[in-house]
């Protein structure tokens, strides 16, 4: 589903740009479809990184014998990782940390 989107935004912006003949629009017409364009790409940049970054972080915390991932909530917005949910002790929590600021440096 969320490639879909990405497929979507990305087809929506490609003919956003064919559709626009340059001879009839005006260079501010043009400027302005180009900021939409740019917009659109960075939108759906930061939709795919965020992705990455859960996932990758949510296969580092299973991954680890001294952290429970499955008691831990990973959620990325716009570049940062927040973890929620019980951990055993101060240690797996420091740890659970010490993961997701590994994932995000990597």
């Amino acid at each position: 589903m969320h490639h879909s989107r990405v497929l979507a935004a990305f087809a929506f912006v490609s003919v956003a740009i064919l559709a626009a003949p340059t001879y009839v629009t005006s260079q501010t017409t043009t400027d302005k479809l180009e900021q939409k364009a740019k917009s659109a790409a960075r939108d759906v940049k930061a939709e795919v990184t965020d992705s990455w970054l859960t996932a990758k972080t949510k296969i580092a915390l299973y991954s680890n014998e001294r952290v429970k991932g499955r008691q831990i909530s990973v959620e990325t917005v716009k570049g940062t990782v927040m973890l929620r949910g019980k951990v055993d002790s101060d240690e797996s929590r420091t740890r659970a940390a010490s993961i997701a600021e590994g994932v995000g440096q990597a």
